[in-house]
C-alpha cells in the first residue's frame, strides 16, 4: 500500500510538472457526525437486557477527523489524493456502591482517496469550488464490557473487530489565498457509505459480529455531516 501511494504521488508530481506548474500540501481537519445505526442498536439491546437500571452516557457522538492532502490544480479543475483518520464512541454504563457495570465501543477508521473538484466561482484571492471525494475506508471496533460487584470482578472481556466500506462525499470548498504561498479553505459536505462489509472478529475472521439475539449483520456507518478548515502551502511557477 506505501509502495502504491508513493507511486501516485511521484506520477501526480510529474503530471503537475507537465500540465500546470501548480500544486499545494495542505492538512484538513474538523468535525463529523456519524450515523452508526447497527452499533446504536446494540447498545439499546444491552441496555434493555440487563436486570438494573443503566444508561448510555455517550452514543457515537460528533467528533475530530484529520486529514493530510496533496491537490493539483489544472486551470478550474482541481485534483487530489488524501488520506482521512476519524473515529467516535460509546459508553453503557451503571454505578453504585454495590458495583459497576461498563460497555464500552470505541470505533475508527482510516481511509484513502481521490478527489475532483471544479471552480464555480472566483473573484480577486477568493473562489468557490463543488468537489466529491471517493474513499476505501478501513474500519476498526474495539467492544469491551466489565462487571464488578462489590470487590469481585466478574466480567472484564474485550473484542477486535475490522470491516472494510466505500464512500463518497459531495461537497463545497471556499478558499481563501492571503499569499501566493499560503491558502485557507473552509469545507463542507456529506459522507455517504457503500459496499460495506460486517465487522469480523480479529481473532477469527470466519466469526461476523451480528445484533444480539438476530441474524443481522452488524456493519460500520459513518454516514453524516462533515465540516473542516484546511491550511495549505501552494507551490506554484
Amino acid at each position: 500500500m506505501k509502495k502504491l501511494i508513493l507511486t501516485v504521488l511521484l506520477a501526480a508530481l510529474g503530471l503537475g510538472n507537465i500540465l500546470s506548474q501548480e500544486f499545494k500540501i495542505g492538512f484538513n481537519t474538523g468535525i463529523g457526525s456519524f450515523a452508526m445505526k447497527d452499533l446504536k442498536s446494540i447498545n439499546t439491546d444491552i441496555i434493555s437486557s440487563l436486570p438494573f437500571d443503566a444508561k448510555v452516557v455517550s452514543d457515537f457522538p460528533v467528533y475530530f477527523f484529520y486529514e493530510p492532502n496533496f491537490h493539483l490544480n489544472i486551470k478550474r479543475i482541481e485534483l487530489g489524493l488524501l488520506y482521512t483518520y476519524q473515529s467516535t464512541g460509546s459508553r453503557a454504563s451503571a454505578k453504585d456502591y454495590s458495583g459497576e457495570f461498563r460497555f464500552d465501543m470505541k470505533t475508527g477508521s482510516n481511509s484513502f482517496g481521490l478527489s475532483v473538484g471544479y471552480d464555480i466561482w472566483a473573484k480577486d484571492k477568493n473562489k468557490l469550488a463543488v468537489n466529491s471525494t471517493f474513499r476505501i475506508m478501513f474500519s476498526k471496533l474495539k467492544m469491551s464490557e466489565y462487571f464488578a460487584v462489590m470487590d469481585s470482578v466478574l466480567v472484564d472481556n474485550s473484542a477486535d473487530f475490522n470491516s472494510k466500506n466505500y464512500s463518497m462525499e459531495p461537497g463545497l470548498t471556499f478558499t481563501r489565498s492571503f499569499s501566493h504561498y499560503f491558502s485557507m479553505a473552509l469545507n463542507a459536505g456529506y459522507l455517504f457509505c457503500f459496499g460495506a462489509q460486517p465487522f469480523r472478529s480479529l481473532e477469527n475472521s470466519d466469526y461476523i459480529l451480528h445484533l444480539p439475539g438476530s441474524d443481522k449483520e452488524v456493519k460500520p456507518d459513518w454516514n453524516g455531516f462533515r465540516l473542516g478548515l484546511t491550511f495549505s502551502v501552494n507551490f506554484t511557477d
